[in-house]
């Protein structure tokens, strides 16, 4: 059992949280699991989309089906059901081929107020938007990023987007050269987009799968391997020829402290105060593996070069289109792993301060003890292998890229106690949560390479956040300790804390140090999706 002075100290002034820190567990029936499904020609799904000021009760998924065509349907939450809203989504830019035009793989998506949704078109090296109000499948825009892995909208400015992408090779499309950028739409008098203005404000990257903004002019990137926040360098440093790098600050890491590292993908943001985020660590690998293969650029270079020939050799590819089409054959990445899901939540996000990081696994018992309506060549009903996650109203939305279905998990499971406490706690001034220190080894690669290290960025004032409702309270109101929802949770884990010596227990899920059992190793890289043929042996696949 982790008691609570254990999993305090991921508020400790330079500490950086990993699962190692502790693990909430349930199974699959304690979070009320139920799923919806998706056409039965389904091929591949990535993400999901919600924005509650264009549609409240619908959430919106790009699937790709029916010969690599990209479809967007929308699901309700009441009927658990699917209904498809236009597609096949369609190039508009003539330099493609008809074919080209329609053959789309979509990884992330992003949905705004006005029903413009974006599009991180992988295969195609593009990020696109496509007007959901009139249902047209023809992109607005297309804007040529490499190897786009996930975007996201700045919710001060809807005109500003992030995207993690990958680099042009003289080669190839290298996706695990990971560069983060930022992209600033603008329009005509007319109302016709212009060519966006992209900065590039992170370079130097590994493999990047996910990206949120946190309200705050603060962006989370995941990487696989560790998460880290980037802050915005003072006004007026750096020149528009030669702009300066955000400021980079680790606050996770993948190693659980047992041999293994957990795998990080898309950033999501719970409710809609951006301060609290979820993040699915789809897969894990060996610790000595993990540090080796995914941590080397040369080594996913190599890799990814490989299995994107491979790839098209077997579609009958061209030259030139092998070696820009970052895609690689989905069946290098099938995986049928027994693993439970993982999650990580982060809550309580300020500029400049470490946030509380919580770590959760949900067992899917009753997911593998089903025997009906399980996909042709899948082992379970569903598995381990979500890369992407959603909060809508009361449930979590988990996109797993293999499976014809949606898993749909009561959220209020992933607000516990010791979480909520730990909260009220840093609004009162009583948890010492402070700055972490810089990146050492992030300023001597920015200095290596003539760059000078980011100075600090302002820090503005704490703000807490209540139970689900998105609400933020002011760090000086008194009276945010006697939120009732708060309150609440709080006393029942003071009880709970008293008659189970010390030990933090939550209905029927507990507290529970990182398992010392290893189970079998199962990994699976979505970008690059290279680990079969480069490393399937030693990840146990």
């Amino acid at each position: 059992m982790a008691t609570p002075s254990v999993l305090k100290k991921m508020t400790r002034k330079g500490h950086v949280s990993s699962p190692a820190d502790g693990i909430v567990s349930y199974d699959d029936a304690e979070c009320n699991a139920s799923y919806i499904d998706l056409p039965e020609d389904f091929e591949f799904v990535e993400s999901a989309a919600f924005d509650e000021g264009f549609d409240s009760d619908k959430f919106y998924v790009p699937v790709q089906r029916n010969g690599c065509q990209t479809f967007i349907y929308s699901a309700s939450l009441s009927s658990k059901a699917v209904s498809l809203v236009c597609g096949p989504i369609t190039l508009k830019d003539d330099k493609w081929s008809e074919e080209e035009k329609v053959q789309l793989t979509a990884f992330g998506s992003e949905l705004d107020s006005n029903g413009r949704m974006w599009l991180c078109i992988f295969n195609r090296n593009l990020v696109v938007s496509i007007d959901l109000k009139s249902k047209n499948p023809i992109v607005e825009q297309e804007i040529e990023v490499f190897a786009p892995n996930d975007i996201c909208i700045d919710p001060r400015d809807p005109d500003i987007l992030y995207a993690v992408v990958g680099k042009k090779r003289a080669l190839f499309t290298d996706p695990s050269a990971g560069k983060v950028k930022m992209i600033r739409l603008s329009k005509d008098d007319e109302g016709n987009p212009l060519p966006p203005e992209i900065t590039k404000i992170s370079r130097g990257k590994n493999t990047l799968a996910g990206i949120e903004a946190t309200g705050e002019g603060e962006v989370i990137v995941a990487q696989l391997f560790d998460v880290f926040r980037l802050t915005p360098p003072p006004k007026g440093a750096g020149s528009k020829r030669k702009p300066k790098f955000w400021k980079e600050q680790r606050f996770w890491h993948a190693d659980d402290g047992n041999g293994k590292m957990w795998l990080a993908d898309n950033v999501s943001p719970l409710g809609f105060d951006n301060k609290t985020f979820m993040i699915p660590a789809y897969n894990t690998c060996s610790s000595s593996i993990g540090s080796t293969l995914l941590k080397s650029r040369a080594v996913t270079a190599t890799g990814n070069f490989a299995t994107q020939v491979v790839s098209g050799l077997k579609n009958h590819e061209s030259a030139r289109d092998m070696l820009d089409n970052p895609e690689v054959d989905v069946g290098f990445s099938n995986n049928d792993s027994e693993d439970p899901l993982r999650f990580i939540k982060m809550s309580n996000f300020h500029e400049g301060q470490m946030p509380f990081v919580e770590h959760f696994e949900v067992h899917l018992k009753d997911a593998h003890a089903r025997t009906e309506g399980i996909k042709e060549g899948r082992k379970f009903f569903f598995d381990t292998n979500v890369t992407g996650v959603l909060s809508v109203k009361d449930k979590l939305i988990c996109i797993n890229f293999q499976q014809p279905r949606l898993l749909l998990l009561d959220l209020d499971k992933f607000y516990t106690a010791e979480g909520q406490r730990e909260i009220v706690e840093m609004t009162e001034g009583k948890s010492e949560n402070l700055e972490a220190p810089e990146d050492k080894a992030e300023e001597v690669q920015e200095m290596k390479a003539g760059e000078t290290p980011e100075a600090e960025a302002t820090t503005a004032p704490a703000t807490a956040t209540s139970l689900m409702s998105g609400e933020s309270i002011p760090e000086t109101a008194p009276a945010a300790v006697e939120d009732t929802a708060t309150r609440a949770v709080v006393d029942g884990a003071e009880e709970a804390s008293k008659t189970d010596g010390g030990a933090m227990s939550t209905g029927s899920s507990q507290y529970v140090e990182a398992s010392k059992t290893e189970a079998k190793d199962g990994t699976r890289l979505e970008i690059p999706k290279w680990q079969k043929v480069f490393c399937g042996v030693c990840l146990g696949n």
